[in-house]
């Protein structure tokens, strides 16, 4: 049935169903989630200073535990590499008694 116009409705109609299928939902599915990211990055930019501090204040607490931690290490390693002083009277062993005085 043609009433004077020059193209099929049903065939415009199914070619904008197939595009909006096609082609439009995708982008409008990335734009969602698009808009979705920026949003979460927004929100992680006005992050709670409370918060900030708060973290700022761990991280001091664990550099203090990291120095003390290093100053024992260190402290624990002189005293391994001082050689025992032995009392007079007490046996020296071999390579004790091989070593210049």
């Amino acid at each position: 049935m043609n009433s004077g116009m020059p193209f099929d409705v049903e065939g415009v109609i199914a070619l904008s169903i197939g595009f909006g299928l096609c082609v439009v939902v995708p982008i409008v599915a990335m734009l969602l989630a698009h808009q979705r990211k920026m949003a979460e990055v927004v929100r992680k930019q006005q992050a709670d200073p409370v918060l900030i501090q708060h973290i700022q204040h761990l991280q001091n607490q664990i550099d203090q535990l990291r120095d003390r931690l290093n100053e024992r290490i260190l402290a624990q390693d002189s005293a391994r590499a001082v050689p025992p002083s032995f009392p007079e009277g007490q046996p020296r062993t071999p390579a004790q008694e091989a070593e210049p005085n």
